[in-house]
């Protein structure tokens, strides 16, 4: 990979609790549905490729309704980040000082909300209409 400032991400590593489990079911071949089943209910997200372009862009968001954020909520608040220190310097022997300072910090934040999760509309409308389940996680 020639992207340092990507790269360091690899030593920041999930932890989710057992109790959330995450697959995919291919739809077609540029359409794959992504889900994550909690002890709250499951979202699920639609990702679109194109041929034209080696990205993949939502077509359905994760999050649509209060329903939806509140089984987000619950996945942010059963997950933890360690920092993987043997692939830290794995990578540092590659790159050196290029790309430090850069990995990837998780957080739930309005950027988040709109990036991630809903979509800009969506985020704003959420925001608007759900003020009351949104006080817990901003």
């Amino acid at each position: 990979m020639f992207e340092p400032y990507y790269d360091y991400n690899e030593a920041v590593k999930l932890i989710e609790d057992p109790s959330i489990k995450r697959y995919s079911k291919q739809l077609d071949e540029l359409r794959t549905q992504h889900f994550v089943e909690t002890p709250e209910g499951t979202i699920n997200c639609i990702l679109k490729k194109n041929r034209s372009n080696y990205g993949e862009f939502f077509e359905k968001w994760w999050v649509e309704d209060q329903k939806d954020m509140e089984v987000q909520m619950y996945i942010e608040a059963h997950q933890d980040y360690v920092f993987d220190e043997e692939a830290y310097n794995r990578i540092y022997e590659i790159w050196g000082n290029n790309g430090l300072g850069s990995i990837y910090f998780p957080r739930i934040n309005v950027q988040s909300l709109f990036n991630d999760t809903m979509g800009v509309e969506g985020g704003i409308f959420c925001i608007d209409g759900y003020a009351g389940c949104l006080r817990g996680i901003f």
